[in-house]
C-alpha cells in the first residue's frame, strides 16, 4: 500500500521549503493509520565492528561519535517475487532517488560508484554528507563525513538465507549531543530514521511486485557507552 490519500493531499498544499520540516511527523502519523508501523527488537550487546577505511581527511568515524554505538538492521523479506534481490538492490544503485520519500529525505540521482560523494537532504536540521565506500554486487557502504547526524558508516546489502531479504544496516554513533538528543533521548530522530529506511525497502519491495507487502523488521543492538556522551 502506498502513502494513504491524506498524507498526498497534505504534501500538495504543502509546497514550500519552509514547511518540509512538518513533513516527518506527517508521514509518522500517516504510518501509524495504515497500520503499517515496524516491528523493533532492541538488545544490549557487545559491538566490535570492523572498521571501516577513513578515505578522506573530512571522515566521521564512530569514534567522532556521542553516546551509545549502535547497530541497526532494517529487513524486508521478498516471498513472491521472482525479482532477484541482487536485482533489486542494483536499481538502489542506479537511481537512489527513485525509491527516497523525496518529500523530506532525497538522495541522489546515482549511479553510485566507489569513491562518489553526496549529501542526502533531509527535512530538518542535519544533511548526511556520504562517501561511497565500497560498492560490490550485493553490497554498498556509505561512510558518514564531517557534518553528518550520525558517525560511522550504513550499508544496503543482499542477505543470503533460505528467503530471499533486503537489509539496510547502519553502525554509528550520533554525530552531536543535539541529534543525539532527539536520536536516544527523545526518540523522534529515531522513528524519523526508521521511517525513512522502512520507506526505501517497502518501495523497493513494492518495484518487485511483492504482495502483500510485509512489515519491516527492525532490530538495534545496542553497546552501552555513555562516557561519550
Amino acid at each position: 500500500m502506498s502513502r494513504s490519500l491524506l498524507y498526498r493531499t497534505a504534501i500538495a498544499v504543502l509546497p514550500l521549503p519552509m514547511l518540509r520540516p512538518v513533513v516527518p511527523p506527517l508521514a509518522l502519523l500517516d504510518r501509524l493509520l495504515r497500520r503499517r508501523w515496524w516491528s523493533e527488537t532492541q538488545l544490549e550487546a557487545e559491538l566490535d565492528p570492523e572498521p571501516v577505511e577513513a578515505r578522506s581527511d573530512d571522515a566521521q568515524t564512530i569514534d567522532d561519535g556521542v553516546g551509545d554505538l549502535l547497530l541497526r538492521r532494517y529487513e524486508i523479506g521478498l516471498d513472491g517475487t521472482s525479482v532477484e534481490p541482487i536485482e533489486l538492490l542494483d536499481r538502489f544503485r542506479q537511481d537512489p532517488d527513485d525509491f527516497a520519500p523525496i518529500e523530506y529525505a532525497e538522495f541522489t540521482s546515482g549511479p553510485l560508484r566507489q569513491g562518489m560523494r553526496f549529501t542526502i537532504d533531509l527535512a530538518g536540521p542535519w544533511n548526511g554528507p556520504v562517501e561511497v565506500a565500497e560498492d560490490a554486487p550485493d553490497r554498498i557502504r556509505l561512510a558518514t563525513l564531517e557534518d553528518h547526524m550520525e558517525a560511522g558508516w550504513i550499508e544496503f546489502r543482499v542477505v543470503d538465507g533460505d528467503r530471499p531479504v533486503l537489509r539496510i544496516e547502519s553502525t554509528a554513533r550520533a554525530g552531536s549531543r543535539g541529534f543525539w538528543l532527539l536520536h536516544d533521548v527523545l526518540p523522534f530522530a529515531w522513528w524519523v530514521q526508521t521511517d525513512m529506511w522502512s520507506h526505501v525497502l517497502e518501495a523497493l519491495a513494492r518495484s518487485a511486485g511483492v504482495d502483500p507487502l510485509p512489515r519491516v523488521i527492525v532490530t538495534t543492538l545496542r553497546h552501552d557507552d555513555a562516557a561519550r556522551v
